[in-house]
């Protein structure tokens, strides 16, 4: 008996060894790297990256020398409760024609620009009434979806342009004990065509990645390890044997009482 309980032991001492702790942390050092500084020279690049698409929420604010040649610009949020400093909460909705419906200027289509682009558009057309305007535009409704093994899943959607995939998965409540950290999936729009990119979160390479910064409706999936679908099936196939067993046996007892 006593051999049995030994040899139990020893079983549970070998699966405890077989726990790699390298698949659980974060941004691991490689030999030598300790006090490198890693440069974030991606994150300049972020707002430009963000091109308009229909349904996008814009903010656009117009200033000038003269406050008061602005005003027609800003009188539209103005009526709606919102600063005439151009801090517009309510921002302007891009129609499914790229087009956003200006105060004098009229329609303007700013779909298919970043927001770079769409300032000097919209400055263009408000020069005509306004001397040496500055305009600026920005996303109000930055949205990214993230789904798999995380404790929050869900769609997140952010007043701002720059968030970074590790904040973004802070947001989500981090992954799951049971989530591959190493291939976690990035799918992202780009010209129209979908890209599927992994990351791997155990790496400080991310923070080199042109991916770190997230753009507008990516999508992030964290998938389960393998072992966790296994037992999954296995609770499955267990449950059916069940309720086979007890609808049997119930129809059994039915019959015999009869």
């Amino acid at each position: 008996m006593k051999g049995y309980i030994l040899l139990f032991f020893y079983c549970l001492l070998i699966v405890s060894c077989n726990v790699h702790p390298e698949k659980y942390i974060y941004f691991q050092h490689k030999y030598g790297d300790r006090d490198e500084i890693i440069s974030d020279s991606v994150s300049n690049t972020t707002s430009i990256h963000t091109i308009f698409q229909p349904d996008d929420l814009v903010a656009i604010s117009v200033s000038s020398i003269d406050p008061e040649a602005v005003k027609p610009f800003t009188s539209d949020m103005t009526a709606k409760g919102e600063s005439s400093q151009g801090d517009h909460a309510a921002g302007y909705l891009i129609d499914a024609n790229g087009n956003i419906d200006f105060p004098l200027i009229g329609t303007v289509k700013i779909a298919g620009l970043n927001r770079i682009e769409a300032a000097l558009v919209l400055k263009e057309r408000i020069k005509s009434y306004v001397k040496s305007p500055i305009v600026n535009v920005r996303l109000q409704n930055f949205k990214i979806t993230i789904l798999g093994e995380v404790n929050k899943p869900g769609v997140f959607t952010m007043n701002h342009e720059r968030i970074t995939i590790t904040e973004a998965l802070g947001l989500a409540g981090d992954l799951s004990i049971n989530g591959v950290r190493q291939n976690v999936l990035l799918i992202r729009e780009e010209n129209g065509i979908k890209k599927e990119i992994r990351i791997d979160l155990t790496s400080r390479d991310i923070f080199r990645s042109p991916y770190y910064y997230l753009h507008q409706n990516d999508i992030i999936y964290v998938e389960p390890f393998k072992s966790k679908i296994a037992a999954s099936q296995q609770v499955t196939a267990y449950g059916s044997l069940v309720i086979t067993g007890t609808t049997l046996f119930i129809t059994i007892l039915n019959y015999l009482t009869r």
